[in-house]
């Protein structure tokens, strides 16, 4: 399907008209000529003669490893030092005919006149070799023995069971057997062996004279024979070894006919291509992707030769593009910087230095009014040209040529097709696009008996013209531009043109010096951009890089499509300025098979075609275009269109309300009047599908609030309002539908049809649409769930009618219905409700029904299923049952402990003493004394109330209410001093005193309990010291010993950091016990700890971890970071003291305690003080840098880091805001 398109041609003149082979090395090339070897200095242009050498083997090759050029005479191996041109020569004994390297370049192979096989490697340095392995042409390969596939006569059936001699008969050209004749050898045949090594370096292949014929043997890399095929007839000394995939190449001549034929690399023929051609293939060459075979045909009897380079797809071998040189002598040829598409072909000639650069390309036309796409493919002599449209894809139409087509050129606003042959330039019009094509006239590509090569073709906007490059390739001429006119085409000559002006000519610069391989020209709304694929597969829109990993592109109608490895990227024309501004981010994308690339789109549909690897044609629908399409439907008010587009292309019909919710609803009767409606009522959903199915869409839209709920309420409301009868299965359906919303589905699918069955049930057309709306509806509920819809509707009739409908066991339904006609209104609702388990709706009928009398049973009703709160938000104060009620509704709160809430209600009922007791489980005092307040409780009993409650208070260290209980209440001061001041709110318990002249309680009470704090601070704050300082120095000495320990190592180089921050594990030896650990290492483990370590990730694991971190034990593997948890939590300890010394202090100092006021302030100001001052040592500023992190301290602190919360990474901020300056020491 794809063509390839010559785009660019350097020639470099070198001064060598004879040379038997020339290679170019940077600013020098290397020369063998009449038996000499010279080197041609570019830049200096001068010759420098290197040496003679005589009976040349193989021909010159790089070594780019070792800086060397290297060629084989027939009894020494030579090497050229490109740096000085010093050559280095190996001779052997015996006599070389064929030399190669292995791919890596270190190993070469020789296969000498005896037949001997040599792998050997060259140290050009000390100018010595060695052998590594060899072998003779002779050993017999061993026996291929097949497992699992039968005998060879049952193999290969396939799907249509052909036999194996079948299958054969699609090779038999080539292939020896006793009806053939063996060809003779030919005469380019020199009987030398050809070598050709695999890819990858494990196997090479030899191709090799043997009496009568040549043969193929495969060797692997130790020089063992693996496989050969002896069974070839005319096989011709030449051999290339596909890059990628199987496939070793080589020409058979049978009778003058040429035949390319593929081996296996177990030396068996794949594939057999007979070429259209007689002429001499010299030699094949693969390119390095192995998508491109080249052959060079020798044409002695016109002087000329040819290069043809080949195409393999679906096992059809395509003549892409013929090279033609006026010379038969071409030096070499080589391909160098291939890509997936993009080829690069070096060819020597005499005098020349040629470089050919390739790119595939699509040759396509748009046929607006057929609405269809004609691709052009290449293939010889044969153009074909295919049709798409979307009825039919197939091969239409070919046009032969008398000579190789390279390059046509399809012009399509007026149908034009140019068509580039080696020797001469076609244009063709198509009148009718399905009718013959009229040939206009040709022009010859021959000048002076020199071929002109085309390059860079390119056809100006709305003009009838075709601007391409040319270039002789035996002349000294400089490219020239050359111009076709469609409309007054020359047949005589080419009109050679000035420079073209180009609609963009600002240069664009891409990115690391990446060379333009395509470029197109694309307009929007706003802006014009030139859109460059780079060789290293980047898309650029001007200068800016868009695209990484680009393998192809397309424009198809007003949209830009591009493929990575495996996915399709989609781009609105019109939103390409908000890409190129990066406002918008999110394309379309999908799944492609993995190596597709595009081929074009077809017409004006939606689909693209795509071209897999082997060659393979997919068209896919482009969900991008078909929702735009759809969008575009609904914007000129087309519904039906619309409708039948989403299911044609079975879409999901969400899309015609996702797209715009609020034209859905404005034309929500063009919708119903357009599409089936149950169906799209089946497929409805919450979920926007362009955020959830249609997740690569290139929508971003925002979830609808209510969705299902609001469409279906909107088609009701119109259903109801217009032919309510015809629509009345619509209408329940659409009630169905909305399970999820805030009304009950099913009941409101009963309530339309009883409106019609109450309204009418003798009308025919009601009652068979009545039928149909329930038939309906039974086949999506449960029967049992519509016959309590039923019920719930207190119709009994209706209930009836759809227990008939769905064929219930008369006995389940007659007599519950026939009872219930015999109740009371009332009665018969609360009855239904119990029956359908609603028993809050059940006991409101059944209040209402026994209002004044037999209300012990609603009791005993709301009791059975916990109904107090219903009852109780709907019964009147003034009910005799209200007092029961609420007494239930207070024992389910008090043993739901809501004993605020029981006390509420139970106060409001005027139970007192029950609120009462609800209020002092609430400890709710204030509550408390309230009530007692209203009940005028005697002076004992309010007492004793007012203790238990402070008591309670207490237990919930609730201090300062109890003491204002005992002293408003109770006048007991000395209890309530007590209680504050063993809270230590001594400030408090002296103003009290004070308050009331109670002097003594100070001395007797409060003083004995102050002193007593002050003791236990002092003693606290000592230990808190102590302890400080101890781990502090042994924080200090850790480090300092890891650091000494680290140092001492590195200088010896026996110990190597190992740093895993990310694992969060430090270093696995004794580095954690340098600091005199008295724990012993166990060296070896057991079966348990090895089962330990198997199940790391069990909690058992995690939870041990966990101690490890925090065990404080000396020689722990985290003792550093636990010392520095520790140390934080006793800084934080400090510091919380603070607020409690200072009341503490000024207590003391106001009651003339100031010795005792000092020293405890002091001792809390110096152990704050000399905290504050270590903080910088034990969290030091390297602690968390990350720039030097090479420093032996980064190394040690950051060790264990990673297993420390961060909560600890910084020490805790210490404030003296509570420090009294009276206090302080001078």
């Amino acid at each position: 399907m794809k063509n390839i398109s010559l785009y660019k041609v350097n020639k470099e003149y070198i001064g060598f008209d004879n040379a038997l082979d020339v290679i170019n090395i940077a600013d020098k090339l290397y020369v063998l000529k009449d038996e000499q070897v010279w080197c041609y200095m570019k830049l200096e242009k001068t010759n420098i003669k290197l040496g003679k050498c005589t009976n040349i083997v193989t021909s010159f090759h790089h070594l780019t490893i070792d800086e060397a050029v290297y060629f084989s005479t027939s009894q020494s191996v030579v090497f050229i030092n490109t740096n000085n041109d010093e050559i280095s020569m190996f001779d052997f004994e015996t006599v070389i005919t064929s030399t190669a390297w292995n791919p890596s370049q270190d190993i070469l192979t020789i296969v000498f006149e005896d037949g001997n096989i040599g792998l050997f490697t060259f140290n050009l340095k000390e100018k010595t070799f060695d052998i590594k392995e060899s072998s003779n042409l002779s050993f017999v390969c061993p026996e291929t023995i097949t497992i699992g596939w039968g005998s060879t006569k049952t193999q290969f059936r396939g799907p249509l069971k052909k036999r194996t001699d079948d299958v054969l008969t699609l090779i038999s050209n080539v292939l020896i057997n006793d009806e053939k004749e063996i060809e003779p050898v030919s005469k380019h045949d020199n009987k030398r062996p050809v070598i050709t090594w695999r890819s990858d370096g494990e196997m090479f292949c030899v191709n090799f004279w043997n009496n009568d014929r040549r043969i193929i043997k495969f060797f692997n890399s130790e020089c063992q024979p693996m496989f050969e095929n002896s069974g070839v007839n005319g096989l011709q000394p030449i051999l290339a070894w596909r890059p990628f995939g199987a496939g070793i190449a080589s020409i058979s001549v049978i009778k003058n006919n040429s035949f390319l034929v593929l081996f296996e690399k177990n030396a068996t023929v794949r594939h057999e291509f007979q070429l259209e051609h007689s002429f001499y293939v010299k030699d094949l060459k693969w390119d390095q992707t192995g998508n491109l075979l080249s052959a060079y045909l020798d044409i002695p009897e016109e002087n000329s030769s040819q290069i043809r380079i080949y195409m393999i797809k679906n096992n059809h071998l395509y003549l892409k593009q013929t090279l033609a040189f006026n010379t038969s002598n071409i030096i070499n040829f080589q391909w160098y910087e291939g890509t997936s598409f993009k080829y690069a072909l070096s060819v020597t000639v005499p005098n020349y230095y040629l470089k050919y650069q390739f790119k595939l390309i699509v040759n396509k036309m748009y046929v607006n009014d057929s609405n269809c796409t004609i691709t052009g493919v290449v293939d010889g002599h044969i153009l074909h040209l295919c049709r798409y449209t979307q009825s039919d894809c197939s091969s239409y139409k070919d046009i032969n040529s008398q000579e190789p087509i390279n390059c046509i050129i399809f012009y399509e606003s007026s149908r034009y097709l140019l068509i580039f042959g080696i020797h001469n330039l076609y244009l063709y019009k198509y009148e009718d696009i399905q009718e013959n094509s009229n040939l206009i006239g040709k022009i010859s590509l021959i000048s002076d008996k020199s071929f002109l090569n085309f390059f860079n073709f390119t056809t100006p906007y709305n003009t009838y013209k075709c601007i391409f490059n040319g270039i002789t390739t035996d002349t000294t001429d400089d490219v020239k531009k050359f111009e076709i006119n469609f409309l007054n085409f020359n047949t005589k000559k080419l009109s050679e043109i000035a420079d073209l002006q180009t609609e963009i000519t600002d240069d664009i610069e891409l990115q690391e010096n990446a060379k333009e391989v395509y470029s197109e020209l694309i307009k929007t709304d706003k802006s014009t951009f030139k859109l460059i694929m780079d060789e290293y597969r980047s898309v650029y829109l001007n200068s800016k890089l868009m695209w990484n990993n680009i393998t192809s592109y397309t424009i198809h109608q007003n949209y830009l499509f591009l493929t990575t490895k495996d996915t399709l990227i989609g781009i609105r024309l019109n939103t390409l300025d908000d890409f190129y501004l990066e406002k918008v981010t999110i394309p379309y994308t999908r799944t492609i098979e993995m190596g597709s690339s595009l081929i074009c789109g077809m017409g004006s549909t939606s689909n693209l075609i795509l071209q897999a690897p082997r060659g393979n044609i997919e068209i896919i629908s482009c969900l991008l275009i078909n929702i735009d399409n759809i969008d575009n439907f609904l914007r000129n008010n087309n519904w039906q269109e619309a409708w039948d587009t989403v299911r044609l292309l079975k879409l999901n019909s969400n899309l015609l309300f996702d797209l715009n919710p609020e034209r859905f609803l404005k034309n929500i009767q063009s919708f119903i009047e357009a599409c089936v409606l149950n169906v799209f009522l089946s497929e409805l959903e919450e979920d926007n599908v362009l955020t959830k199915v249609y997740t690569t869409s290139g929508f971003k839209l925002e979830k609808f609030s209510k969705k299902v709920e609001t469409v279906c309420s909107a088609i009701i409301d119109f259903l109801v309002t217009n032919n309510y009868v015809e629509s009345l299965t619509s209408i329940v359906h659409a009630c169905l539908v909305m399970r999820n919303s805030s009304v009950a589905p099913i009941k409101e699918a009963l309530k339309h049809v009883q409106i019609l069955f109450r309204y009418n049930t003798q009308n025919e057309t009601f009652k068979k649409s009545i039928e149909d709306a329930i038939k309906f509806m039974l086949k999506y509920v449960h029967i049992n769930d519509a016959y309590h819809a039923a019920l719930s509707l207190y119709d009994l009739e209706l209930a009836i009618l759809i227990a008939r409908h769905s064929e219930m066991d008369p006995k389940e339904y007659i007599y519950f219905i026939t009872k219930l006609k015999g109740m009371s209104e009332m009665e018969r609702k609360f009855t239904i409700n119990d029956h359908l388990g609603n028993y809050r709706m059940a006991i409101l009928y059944l209040y209402e029904e026994f209002v004044n009398n037999g209300c012990k049973r609603v009791v005993e009703y709301m009791n059975k299923h916990n109904l107090q709160k219903t009852l109780y938000d709907n019964i009147s104060e003034k009910s005799s049952i209200y007092v029961d009620v609420v007494e239930s509704y207070a024992d389910k709160l008090i043993s739901q402990k809501l004993y605020d809430e029981a006390g509420l209600i139970l106060e409001k009922a005027n139970l007192y003493d029950r609120a009462l007791q609800s209020y002092k489980e609430a400890k709710n005092w204030k509550k408390s004394v309230e009530i007692m307040k209203n009940c005028n409780i005697d002076e004992i009993s309010f007492k004793r109330n007012i203790r238990e409650i402070a008591e309670n208070l207490i237990s919930v260290n609730q201090t300062i209410d109890a003491s204002y209980l005992y002293e408003t209440y109770l006048r007991n001061y000395e209890t309530a001093t007590k209680f504050l001041s063993e809270k230590h709110h001594f400030s408090l318990a002296c103003e009290m005193a004070r308050k009331y002249s109670r002097l003594d309680i100070i001395e007797t009470t409060i003083v004995p309990l102050l002193k007593e704090f002050t003791s236990n601070m002092n003693t606290e704050l000592e230990k808190l010291e102590v302890d400080y300082t101890k781990y502090k120095e042994r924080l200090f000495k850790i480090r300092k010993e890891k650091i000494e320990r680290l140092k001492h190592d590195h200088e010896n180089k026996d110990f190597e950091y190992q740093e895993n921050y990310q694992t969060n594990r430090g270093i696995e030896d004794d580095l954690y016990s340098l600091a005199g650990s008295t724990t012993s290492t166990k060296h070896g483990s057991s079966t348990a700890s090895n089962l330990s370590r198997s199940s790391a990730s069990s909690s058992r694991s995690k939870r041990k971890e966990q101690r490890k971190k925090e065990d404080l034990r000396e020689g722990g593997q985290y003792e550093d970071i636990a010392i520095m948890k520790t140390l934080h939590d006793k800084i934080s300890a400090v510091c919380n003291y603070g607020s409690t010394v200072r009341e503490v202090c000024m207590v003391l100092f106001e009651l003339n305690f100031e010795s005792d006021a000092r020293k405890l302030h002091n001792s809390l100001f110096d152990l704050q003080n000399k905290m504050k001052n270590d903080i910088k040592e034990i969290w030091p500023d390297i602690l968390l840098k990350q720039d030097d992190l090479n420093s032996y301290d980064v190394k040690v602190l950051q060790q264990n880091l990673f297993s420390l919360d961060v909560m600890y990474w910084k020490p805790p901020v210490i404030k003296t805001d509570w420090v009294i300056h009276i206090l302080q020491n001078c």
